[in-house]
């Protein structure tokens, strides 16, 4: 919709016709400015019709973090369906039809990552549970998938039917697929990662770089 990608549109000539995308980078959400363009006109980022009706926005304030406010809010208001799933009543979930409560980082399974000299990440947990049903934003289409019948939305248990066992699931995931096909040389369970709160990957043998050690701070002037 928001042309992110190169992308290969069939003709009806047969041929295919080759359209590049707009920006060299963008985030894996896709690219918002776009989206409310698309939204407005009512059309693909080829100029195709493309009906749009409903608008689901998980964790994000679109209102705040998308250039031009009112551009934004008469996108959401050419909706005939919007629906939020956050952890408070932003400017944004203010204008929806229905407004799901999201979980909070107290709440929540969260992978904190960072790759500065080496793969490390840190776990968090929840510190207590929410009072109001609050999702996560995996454990939110988990159940919406579910209630819509569809495969693969909690018909697993223990593997994709709650937070933990989605997170555990990715984790067992990601230790097994390691760096380019080979496992990390540091492997942990799922319940080691819970009891230590932390991993990082020895590094030297996964071609990312050597194993992380403080630096000295430079001498000061």
């Amino acid at each position: 919709m928001d042309g992110r990608d190169d992308i290969s549109v069939p003709q009806p000539d047969g041929s295919k016709k080759t359209f590049t995308k707009k920006y060299l980078y963008s985030h894996g959400s896709g690219i918002y400015v776009e989206q409310i363009e698309r939204m407005l006109e009512q059309k693909d980022f080829v100029g195709n019709d493309y009906p749009i009706k409903a608008c689901v926005i998980v964790f994000q304030n679109l209102l705040m973090s998308t250039p031009n406010t009112q551009k934004v809010i008469n996108a959401l208001n050419k909706m005939e369906f919007v629906l939020c799933v956050d952890t408070h009543l932003s400017e944004t979930a203010m204008m929806a039809d229905l407004v799901i409560p999201g979980s909070n980082y107290l709440e929540r399974f969260d992978f904190n990552a960072t790759w500065v000299s080496q793969r490390a990440l840190g776990l968090r947990q929840p510190a207590v549970e929410s009072w109001i049903g609050g999702r996560s934003e995996a454990q939110f289409f988990l159940d919406l998938g579910q209630a819509m019948g569809f495969k693969g939305f909690k018909d697993l248990p223990g593997v994709n039917d709650t937070d933990e066992a989605y997170n555990k699931e990715e984790w067992d995931r990601f230790m097994k697929t390691g760096n380019s096909g080979q496992p990390f040389t540091t492997q942990m369970t799922w319940d080691e990662l819970k009891a230590k709160g932390w991993w990082a990957d020895a590094g030297g043998k996964t071609g990312f770089g050597r194993a992380w050690s403080p630096r000295p701070l430079p001498p000061r002037r």
